[in-house]
């Protein structure tokens, strides 16, 4: 028998044809002793499946067992090879068996009658987590995957209580501990109860934070450009500076950064150390306590702080070197900022639009590249050279949008700074986005350009998409009391900021309101306990005519009620 462990469950692969040699020698030789061949020096053979039999189950069919194993009744396997191994593999895939052997049951000439011995796992019928609280258990019991009805594998629990661990892990809590049990619940059907008894542990505040290698700036500079990270100081009343590892990662990724920012481009961070230590805690200035805190090594090799000596151009025939090396604003023995660089050279993109590469793609140059190379002179010095693929102009073929579902078309392209047939702009499709925006009627966050440039007649499509997800319509309410000659003071309004007043006059789209034509109507109503009463009704065109002209219109209508008359306005 040949034995193989996958994912930590015992799987016997049973080479047939090992067992038909050792047999087959014991018959043809009278001796004491028997001759076992090597299973890996067997010659594979061929055998015809004349039936398949299962047995170790308990609640699933045999049925299920045959077909998942991809064996057939007739099929042709090959002894040794991949069919009895994959077999096996095919149903440890499902997760509902363990110490899964296939082995003969019979030999009839070239054919073999097969027998697939299982051990079925537990199934789940529900899982429990104790000793959190409520909120956390919610949020555990949507992260952990346990499936009604699956089986219960020591892989799937160990992968349960990692979600557990990495969820208190990720709130700063240490010392985390989780335990597994279960229960039968339904022994007809093999059904069990898995218990998560949780131990959150203790959530740690970082009490100190030093580092080693550092020469240029004081511990309390670098602790301030960590960004989350602090130091939790007794006098800190209403903070908790705790350890979450995806602050510290991010922490070290900001020291980099303040580093790049004063030159120092061989910075490097050697080690890091997180560990607890223990300290005594103050309460209320005269008590002390002794408590487990934080303390986080940080050990660093600056490196020479690099300077700017020469910055050359090559390429560039739209725009002068002078008036490139301005826009880049470095001059010579200037301290190298490696963020400021990437920025006004345009590597990465910012809303402001003052780089070099905007300056070329705002005047058409879409394909345009600035490929700088950086070159260490002596020490501490930095000698810049710029490569720049200008390219040609592209103009813009088609501008499209999608995602409104209630805003006519005609108020989203009226709205769009991107025309077909202008050249590309790329500070009108930061102006669109931004305009978009600010109507109110889509999700800011949600409005997103594609394009799709073609280079061979240098065109692009730009396409929006848009997410009207997002309300626009709001209602306020307000009440008081003015006193005893007046009252209570009730006042209420509903806004439609994307009224139609065509559909409205249509009998269109009462669902409930008419909207898509971005007219603001306004309706409002005003109360009080001394018989005044106010009505109000407000409209508003923002473009007129199909042109950027806005037309408002107010009507109010007021009702003063004396105990003899009544004045109406």
């Amino acid at each position: 028998m040949f034995q193989h462990f996958i994912g930590g469950k015992k799987l016997f692969y049973v080479l047939l044809a090992g067992f038909f040699s050792v047999s087959q020698a014991g018959f043809a030789q009278d001796t004491t002793g028997i001759n076992i061949q090597n299973p890996l020096q067997v010659i594979p053979e061929q055998y015809e499946v004349l039936g398949i039999t299962v047995t170790g189950l308990t609640v699933t069919g045999p049925e299920f067992v045959i077909s998942t194993s991809g064996l057939e009744e007739g099929s042709t396997i090959t002894i040794p090879g991949d069919d009895i191994p994959n077999a096996i593999k095919s149903i440890h895939r499902t997760g509902l068996f363990t110490d899964i052997e296939i082995r003969k049951r019979e030999v009839a000439g070239n054919g073999v009658y097969l027998e697939i011995q299982v051990e079925e796992e537990p199934r789940l019928d529900n899982f429990v987590i104790r000793g959190v609280k409520r909120s956390q258990r919610r949020d555990l019991e949507e992260r952990i995957t346990l499936p009604s009805g699956f089986g219960i594998s020591k892989s799937s629990l160990s992968q349960a209580v990692n979600t557990i661990e990495r969820f208190y892990d990720e709130k700063g809590f240490w010392f985390t501990e989780v335990k597994v049990s279960t229960g039968i619940t339904d022994t007809v059907r093999n059904r069990v109860t898995v218990y998560f008894d949780i131990d959150p542990g203790k959530r740690l505040e970082i009490k100190d934070i030093s580092f080693e290698g550092n020469e240029h700036f004081s511990e309390r500079k670098l602790i301030k450009a960590l960004g989350d990270i602090k130091e939790d100081k007794w006098w800190k009343f209403f903070s908790k500076k705790l350890f979450k590892e995806e602050d510290f990662e991010t922490a070290k990724e900001n020291l980099r950064s303040f580093y790049g920012e004063h030159g120092f481009l061989d910075f490097r961070i050697l080690e890091d150390s997180v560990y607890t230590f223990p300290y005594t805690e103050r309460r209320l200035f005269l008590f002390t306590n002794d408590a487990t805190g934080i303390k986080v090594d940080l050990k660093v090799s600056e490196g020479p702080q690099y300077k700017v000596r020469n910055i050359t151009w090559d390429g560039n025939t739209v725009y002068t070197d002078a008036q490139l090396s301005q826009i880049l604003n470095f001059g010579k023995g200037d301290v190298f900022n490696q963020k400021k660089f990437e920025e006004n050279l345009g590597l990465v993109m910012t809303q402001s639009g003052a780089d070099v590469t905007s300056l070329y793609q705002n005047n058409g140059y879409l394909f345009f590249q600035a490929l700088p190379d950086i070159e260490v002179v002596g020490e501490d010095s930095l000698d810049i050279h710029i490569n720049l693929i200008e390219d040609e102009i592209a103009t813009v073929r088609e501008v499209s949008f999608s995602g409104n579902t209630k805003t006519h078309d005609d108020v989203v392209r009226r709205t769009l700074r991107t025309v077909p047939g202008q050249k590309y702009n790329r500070s009108a499709i930061i102006r669109t986005i931004r305009e978009l925006g600010t109507l109110g009627y889509f999700n800011p966050e949600g409005i997103q350009p594609d394009l799709n440039p073609n280079r061979e007649d240098y065109t692009v499509d730009i396409s929006y998409t848009l997410d009207e997800s997002q309300s626009t319509d709001n209602f306020e309410f307000s009440g008081g009391f003015g006193g005893r000659g007046i009252g209570l003071i009730l006042s209420a309004r509903l806004n439609f900021n994307n009224f139609s007043l065509g559909r409205a006059v249509r009998g269109e789209g009462w669902n409930p309101i008419p909207s898509g034509d971005g007219q603001k109507l306004s309706l409002g109503v005003q109360v009080t306990g001394s018989g005044y009463q106010s009505y109000s009704i407000g409209f508003q065109e923002p473009w007129l005519a199909g042109k950027p002209v806005s037309l408002g219109a107010n009507l109010s209508y007021d009702l003063i009620k004396y105990r003899n008359s009544d004045i109406r306005n």
